[in-house]
């Protein structure tokens, strides 16, 4: 934690949620230590990567080949010396409307680098095309 009580891998995990709605991986790369102690547990198993390349291969995985992603309610703040993160993905693959739920625990380093992540996620769910959404994306 600094001084005024923020927790400093704050600013990391609001720069990791912004470059995930971006869909910049090679962004999230650079964010993530080169040696990453990254653990997920999905509702298929854990998922465990040691490198950044490695880390970022997962999120590349599972959202990279969306045709429209949004990242909702984000949360940030901190945790005793860690900081975690919260927040939802909405997306749209192969016409169908998906969410997904995250929440992660990371330890940074001095440089600003996510040198652990210890993540949880939902899974995908199915969901109504958003209303906003042209006829023509949400699918037949």
């Amino acid at each position: 934690m600094t001084a005024d009580g923020s927790g400093a891998g704050v600013p990391a995990l609001e720069a990791f949620v912004r470059l995930l709605d971006a869909r910049d991986f090679d962004g999230i790369e650079a964010l993530f230590a080169p040696e990453i102690c990254f653990r997920a547990l999905t509702p298929q198993g854990l998922r465990e990567a040691s490198c950044a390349k490695e880390a970022t291969g997962w999120f590349r995985t599972w959202f990279e080949g969306a045709d429209r992603l949004a990242v909702e309610n984000p949360r940030v703040e901190p945790v005793g010396e860690r900081a975690r993160m919260e927040y939802r993905v909405r997306l749209l693959r192969r016409g169908v409307w998906s969410m997904v739920n995250e929440q992660a625990y990371c330890d940074v380093d001095p440089a600003g680098r996510v040198t652990s992540m210890d993540l949880l996620c939902s899974g995908l769910w199915p969901l109504e095309p958003p209303a906003s959404v042209p006829s023509d994306a949400a699918g037949p």
